[in-house]
């Protein structure tokens, strides 16, 4: 007969061969999901384009997200990870990527999902890079699995760029024609006081020779007997 102990090891090894088959099948089954996720970012607003104090670019967005990301859980799916970065390529870095918003999705509930939001993460490239650029926002996601290994994939959304120039460079530029524009009316109103200036001289002699002419008929009239 076997003793007690003997007997428990046995049923431990037992269910702990289960369990591990069953996590195994549970892996493996992810294999055969087929997920079709859609995704959505529109940037609404360029809220401010800054250069800091050190030299960088910044940039503050508002932004609408929104996915259907339910095709990415099964049973064996214990929740998401999902972020949206700007990605783009500058003469230092082939590939820039800054994260602007990130989320859990707890479950396949939440898997659609519509944000209205700023930048969550601040958008600063180390440079002056930002002007006039050329981006992609990518939502990416990480799948966290009740056992087996991550997934990970992504959605790149092409087509967006920024301004040429910062705020600061649109409010010396704006400045700079608000001045000219001063200047210009400055002379515009120069020139038309010294017309009306000649003119009210010039208007003052034709009188004074208008009533010359009238004084001088005055006196030749009564000589001539008319």
């Amino acid at each position: 007969m076997h003793s007690f102990g003997y007997r428990a090891n046995a049923a431990a090894t037992f269910a702990v061969t289960i369990l591990a088959v069953m996590c195994t099948l549970a892996s493996f089954s992810d294999n055969f999901n087929l997920p079709s996720p859609t995704a959505e970012v529109k940037i609404l607003n360029i809220n401010w384009f800054q250069k800091q104090a050190n030299g960088n670019d910044e940039v503050s967005m508002t932004l609408n997200v929104s996915a259907d990301l339910s095709s990415l859980f099964t049973w064996n799916t214990k929740q998401v990870f999902v972020f949206v970065a700007a990605e783009y390529e500058t003469p230092q870095n082939a590939l820039n990527q800054v994260s602007l918003w990130d989320g859990i999705i707890p479950s396949k509930e939440h898997s659609k999902f519509w944000i209205h939001t700023t930048n969550k993460y601040r958008f600063i490239d180390q440079g002056s890079n930002l002007k006039g650029k050329e981006f992609n926002l990518t939502l990416h996601w990480h799948i966290m699995p009740k056992t087996g290994k991550m997934f990970a994939d992504k959605i790149v959304l092409t087509g967006y760029s920024l301004p040429e120039d910062t705020d600061k460079s649109k409010e010396k530029k704006r400045r700079k024609i608000q001045t000219k524009t001063k200047e210009s009316l400055k002379s515009g109103f120069s020139s038309l006081s010294l017309h009306f200036t000649l003119l009210g001289r010039s208007k003052g002699r034709e009188r004074e020779r208008e009533r010359g002419f009238r004084a001088f008929a005055a006196l030749l009239l009564p000589l001539v007997g008319l």
